[in-house]
C-alpha cells in the first residue's frame, strides 16, 4: 500500500514518526510537507540528517504559501506517485482539501489526522454543520491523538469503530537517553549551562494562550510563601517583550529565560529540573508534556490541555485549571517539598506512562487506520 502523509511542515517529531513508518513490512510510504518552514514555530525549521526523503510543495514559510498555487502543485504530485491511501493533518486549508477530493474522486482512502479538541475554541454553530457534512464525505477515518479528539471527530461525523490512535507522539528514546547522559555527568553539564540547583521548567511559545502571566504569578505567590526554586523559561514569541518587562517590574526573583533551545539542545534542561510545567489555557495537545515525561520528570498541566487525560495521572503529575494562579501556587510548593526520592516515583510513572505513546505506535496506528480507509474507498 502506497501511503501518503502530509503535514505542514516536516519537524523533529514527525521525522521520529517517518522512521517509525519506514519500518513497517507492506506499507511503501511517500512523505509530502507544505512548506520549508514556519515562522510562527522556528523548531519546526530545525534542519537535521533527515535521511528521509520529503517533498516540499513550497518553499519559502508556510504563513505565506499561494493557496491557490500550493492546491495545483499539490494535484500534480498526487497525479505523480498516485497513493492508495492519502493521511492529511487537517482538512481546512484549500490545499489540503484538494488532496482528499482527489481521493474521493479517484477513490483512494483518505485518512484524517486529527488533534482539535471541541473546546480549543468558540464554535460557531454554522461552521460546526458544515464541517459535519463535510469530514464524513471527505475521509474514511480518522487517527487522533487522544480521549477528547476522539469524541470531537465522533460530533464531526466519523464512527467511533473507523477512528485509530494514538496521532501524538515524540521521539521518547530521545529524550530519555539525553536525560540518563546529562545527569550521568549532572555537575558538568549544569555548570555548562549556568542552570541553577532547583528549578521548575516550561518550555513553549511566549504566546497569549499559553498563559505564561499565570505561570509567573503562580510562581510569584510560591516564592513569597517561602519557596526557594528557580523558574526555568524556554521559548520565544510575541509576547517577549511584554513578558521581560513584567519580571522586571513585579521584581520576581529567580526567573531565567533563555529564549528558543532547539530540540536537539532541550534534554540536559528536562534531565535538571525538578518538575516540568504546562499552564495553557488552550492546548490541542502538548507535546512539551511527552518530552519531559521522557525525560523521567513529574508534570503540572493545566486541565484545558488535550492531553491531560492520557498523561496526567495521581502517580506523575498534577492538574490545575488555567485561571487557578493558587492552586497552581500550591502544587509548586508541592513538588518542591517532596525528597528526591518522591520526586523520582513521580518521574518513574511518567516514564511508565508514556511509554505506550511511541513512534511505533503512531506507525502502527496508522497503518490500521489506512488499511480501513482502503477498505472503504469503494463506499
Amino acid at each position: 500500500m502506497r501511503l501518503l502523509i502530509c503535514y505542514a511542515h516536516f519537524g523533529p517529531y514527525h521525522l521520529a514518526r517517518a522512521r517509525a513508518l519506514l519500518k513497517r513490512r507492506g506499507i511503501d510510504p511517500v512523505f509530502v510537507e507544505l512548506s520549508q518552514t514556519q515562522k510562527s514555530h522556528p523548531w519546526l525549521g530545525e534542519k537535521e540528517e533527515r535521511g528521509i526523503p520529503v517533498f516540499s510543495l513550497c518553499t519559502g514559510a508556510f504563513e505565506q504559501i499561494d493557496q491557490r498555487e500550493a492546491a495545483f502543485r499539490m494535484r500534480e504530485f498526487l497525479d505523480q506517485v498516485t497513493p492508495d491511501v492519502i493521511a492529511t493533518a487537517g482538512y481546512g486549508l484549500p490545499v489540503l482539501q484538494r488532496a482528499t477530493w482527489w481521493a474521493r474522486q479517484r477513490r483512494k482512502g483518505s485518512v484524517l489526522l486529527f488533534e482539535t479538541t471541541r473546546h480549543d475554541k468558540r464554535r460557531n454553530p454554522l461552521m460546526e454543520g458544515l464541517k459535519r457534512w463535510m469530514i464524513p464525505r471527505l475521509f474514511n477515518t480518522g487517527f487522533v491523538g487522544g480521549l477528547r479528539h476522539r469524541e470531537y471527530l465522533i460530533e464531526l461525523g466519523i464512527p467511533s469503530d473507523r477512528i485509530w490512535g494514538p496521532h501524538s507522539v515524540v521521539d521518547n528514546d530521545f529524550f530519555s537517553i539525553g536525560a540518563q547522559r546529562t545527569r550521568a555527568q549532572e555537575e558538568i553539564w549544569r555548570k555548562r549551562l549556568g542552570l541553577p540547583l532547583r528549578y521548575f521548567l516550561f518550555t513553549g511559545r511566549l504566546a497569549p494562550e499559553k498563559n505564561v502571566f499565570g505561570l509567573l504569578r503562580a510562581y510569584r505567590a510560591y516564592r513569597d510563601q517561602g519557596g526557594d526554586r528557580s523558574l526555568v523559561l524556554l521559548g520565544d514569541g510575541p509576547l517577549r517583550a511584554e513578558f521581560e518587562r513584567y519580571v522586571q517590574e513585579h521584581r520576581i526573583p529567580e526567573v531565567i529565560h533563555r529564549g528558543f533551545v532547539p530540540t536537539a539542545e532541550l534534554p540536559p534542561y528536562y534531565a535538571l529540573s525538578d518538575c516540568f510545567v504546562l499552564p495553557s489555557t488552550i492546548e490541542p495537545w502538548g507535546l512539551v508534556v511527552n518530552e519531559a515525561m521522557a525525560s523521567g520528570l513529574p508534570v503540572i498541566v493545566s486541565d484545558t490541555c488535550g492531553c491531560a487525560p492520557e498523561l496526567v495521572q495521581a502517580g506523575n503529575g498534577f492538574l490545575f485549571s488555567p485561571g487557578e494562579s493558587d492552586r497552581l501556587a500550591a502544587l509548586l510548593a508541592k513538588i518542591g517539598a517532596m525528597t528526591d526520592k518522591e520526586r523520582r516515583g513521580l518521574g518513574k510513572e511518567s516514564e511508565r506512562i508514556i511509554r505506550h505513546l511511541s513512534p511505533d505506535q503512531w506507525a502502527e496506528g496508522l497503518v490500521s487506520a489506512a488499511q480501513a480507509a482502503q477498505e472503504a474507498r469503494g463506499e
